[in-house]
C-alpha cells in the first residue's frame, strides 16, 4: 500500500501538464512536452516529481492507450487534427492511434510503455496515478497491470477517477490495487452551491459529503480522497486523519503554471503529511520541477 511511502510527494499531472493547442505553433513545438507524452512523463520524473498522472482510453482492440479524451482530434498536432475530426480512440485500432502527433513529433503512447519507461528508475518507487474515464477498459488495465505484477512491485499504482462505478469494477477485479475517488464539487458543496467553471459558492462542505465518503470507504476500501485546489477546504484533510486516509488534491482540468498555483494550499497540505497528521499528500500540479523549487 501507498502508506510505505510516507509524506508530502509532487506529481506531474499529465506529464507536465495540460497541452492546449495555443501551446502547439512552430516556435513551440520544438521543445514541447505535450500532455500525455512519454517525453513529458520522463521530464518530470528526470526533473523532481514523485510520480505522473495519465489518462486512459482503450482502443477498438484492447490496447490502453494514454490520451484524456476519447475523441482524437482534441489532442493531435494541428496538422492532423482536422484529417481526425470525428476519429475515437474506441473506434480506432491501437496502431493507428499511437500514430497520432500529439505536437512536435510525439505520440500517443500505451500504457504499456509508460510502465516500461518507469520501470528504468530503479532507485525510487515513481507513482504511477491512473485517472480512469473510460468504463470498458477496467479489465485490460487490471490485465496489463498483472502482466507486470513483479516489476510494479516496485513502485505504486493508483487508480482515480470521478466515476466510483469504475472504481467498485477495479476492487472486482483487484483486492489490493490502491484506489481513490475523485470527488464532485456537488458533493462536497451541494449542487446549488457550485457556479460556472465548478466553482464553490460557500465556503464550507455539506454535512453529508463525509457520510457518502465514509459509505464508499466501507465498501471497497479507498486509499485517499481527491479534489481539486479549489474544493479543499481544512475539513477534508480533518476527515482523511480521522479515517486514517490520505490526501491526493489536483490543480484545475487547465493549465496552471507554477507561478499561478496555489501555494497557500499547497503548503498546508505538506504541513499535514509531514507532521504526521495524514498518512501522505499527493499533489498533481502542471510544471512540478517550478512548483517544487517554489515550495521551498
Amino acid at each position: 500500500m501507498l502508506q510505505r511511502q510516507k509524506g508530502f510527494k509532487i506529481i506531474g499531472h499529465r506529464g507536465y501538464g495540460p497541452t492546449p493547442a495555443a501551446l502547439k505553433t512552430p516556435e513551440n513545438l520544438p521543445h514541447l512536452l505535450p500532455e500525455n507524452s512519454l517525453a513529458a512523463f520522463k521530464y518530470a520524473l528526470d526533473n523532481g516529481a514523485d510520480g505522473i498522472e495519465c489518462d486512459v482510453f482503450l482502443s477498438a482492440d484492447g490496447v490502453p492507450m494514454l490520451i484524456h479524451d476519447d475523441e482524437i482530434d482534441q489532442h493531435a498536432a494541428p496538422a492532423m487534427a482536422a484529417a481526425l475530426a470525428g476519429k475515437l480512440v474506441s473506434k480506432t485500432s491501437a496502431a493507428e492511434v499511437a500514430a497520432v502527433d500529439i505536437g512536435g513529433g510525439h505520440l500517443v503512447p500505451r500504457l504499456e510503455s509508460l510502465f516500461e519507461l518507469v520501470f528504468g528508475y530503479t532507485d525510487r518507487r515513481v507513482i504511477i496515478n491512473l485517472d480512469i474515464k473510460d468504463t470498458t477498459c477496467v479489465a485490460a488495465v487490471c490485465a496489463l497491470m498483472q502482466k507486470h505484477a513483479q516489476a510494479l512491485r516496485a513502485h505504486d499504482v493508483i487508480v482515480s477517477s470521478f466515476n466510483w462505478d469504475i472504481l467498485r469494477d477495479f476492487r472486482a477485479h483487484d483486492a489490493d490495487i490502491m484506489l481513490v475517488p475523485a470527488i464532485k464539487s456537488k458533493i462536497l458543496f451541494g449542487e446549488e452551491n457550485i457556479g460556472p467553471g465548478y466553482v464553490p459558492l460557500v465556503d464550507y462542505y455539506q454535512p453529508s459529503a463525509r457520510d457518502v465518503l465514509q459509505e464508499l470507504h466501507r465498501e471497497i476500501r479507498i486509499a485517499a480522497y481527491d479534489t481539486t485546489t479549489t474544493d479543499f477546504k481544512p475539513a477534508l484533510g480533518e476527515w482523511a486523519a480521522a479515517a486514517g486516509l490520505g490526501l491526493q488534491i489536483s490543480t484545475a482540468n487547465s493549465r496552471v503554471s507554477a507561478a499561478g498555483s496555489d501555494y497557500k494550499t499547497l503548503h498546508h497540505l505538506r504541513t499535514l503529511a509531514e507532521s504526521g497528521t495524514v498518512p501522505y499528500a499527493l499533489i498533481k500540479v502542471d510544471e512540478p520541477d517550478k512548483v517544487r523549487a517554489a515550495l521551498g
